[in-house]
């Protein structure tokens, strides 16, 4: 399975290497493979306008990747009702997010 890994910090250079490394891991013990990285540094989990989250959003729905492995819900959307729905789409894509951390 190719997976992607998508971490976000509010602010720059607060945890957004701890989020890749418990992604990494996971994605290490499932057997997947490693297939990119999008970083937002700076961004809240509230704004939609994220670069790297924008461009996750169109590879996934171009077919790129099969996953998206994040470390907790909270780094892809602060808001519940937001996340399912970028979920939901992309489940219709085929694509899957997982996180590493309940």
């Amino acid at each position: 399975m190719k997976a992607v890994i998508y971490v976000r910090s509010a602010k720059e250079l607060q945890g957004v290497n701890t989020q890749f490394d418990i992604c990494k891991t996971y994605i290490k013990e499932n057997g997947w493979d490693l297939y990119g990285i999008y970083k937002d540094e700076g961004y809240s989990g509230l704004d939609d306008e994220r670069p790297a989250y924008k461009e996750l959003l169109e590879d996934a729905k171009l077919g790129e990747f099969d996953a998206i492995v994040i470390s907790h819900s909270s780094k892809f959307s602060r808001e519940q009702a937001k996340l399912l729905d970028v979920v939901s789409d992309l489940k219709k894509c085929g694509v899957k997010v997982v996180s590493a951390r309940p």
